[in-house]
């Protein structure tokens, strides 16, 4: 359950920054 967790917050995390990364460009 923690792994799951710990994943999940792991690719919205780098979602999120891929996308911020996107728009600074």
């Amino acid at each position: 359950m923690i792994h799951l967790t710990a994943s999940f917050w792991y690719f919205s995390y780098g979602s999120s920054l891929a996308a911020g990364g996107l728009r600074s460009i």
